[in-house]
């Protein structure tokens, strides 16, 4: 009897240590690039939206690196182009909405061509990793921001 009690308390306390050393191996360190989509929602004349974006997020250095693509209205042959590219951008990083997840934040700067003013605004976005820390999904806590990043 003493053995047969003692066996699910002996595979308890491997889970546990298994578990608190899966949590270790999932802190953020390094550098992932991903691509955040944005739906395009507002197609009012002479507006600017973001349509995509690479970006590099650098835990170690807590800075990204983004290239926006960005789409204007009306929607011409020569509508969509690159504007919006910067190095080195500092963030922050505090608790996310959920068990697991953080957020980050950075200020875009602002960027014109062709007329349009792309306004510089501070990023939200709530982080997650997954596949043992391989991924992180990331969804804009105040934009349309959506996508993924790989270590």
């Amino acid at each position: 009897m003493t053995i047969t009690h003692k066996i699910p308390a002996t595979a308890f306390a491997i889970l546990g240590l298994f578990g608190i050393a899966s949590e270790s191996a999932l802190a953020l360190t390094g550098t992932c690039t991903a691509l955040v989509n944005y739906p395009v929602t507002d197609t009012t004349t002479n507006s600017l939206h973001p349509l995509n974006a690479l970006v590099t997020i650098n835990f170690d250095a807590s800075t990204v690196n983004y290239n926006y693509t960005v789409i204007s209205y009306p929607i011409s042959f020569e509508g969509n182009w690159t504007l919006a590219t910067a190095s080195n951008v500092p963030f922050t990083i505090a608790s996310g909405p959920i068990s697991g997840a953080q957020t980050i934040t950075f200020t875009r700067a602002a960027a014109s061509k062709n007329g349009f003013t792309f306004a510089a605004k501070n990023i939200s976005w709530n982080i997650f990793p997954a596949n043992s820390g391989k991924t992180i999904l990331v969804q804009g806590q105040n934009d349309n921001a959506s996508g993924v990043c790989q270590f």
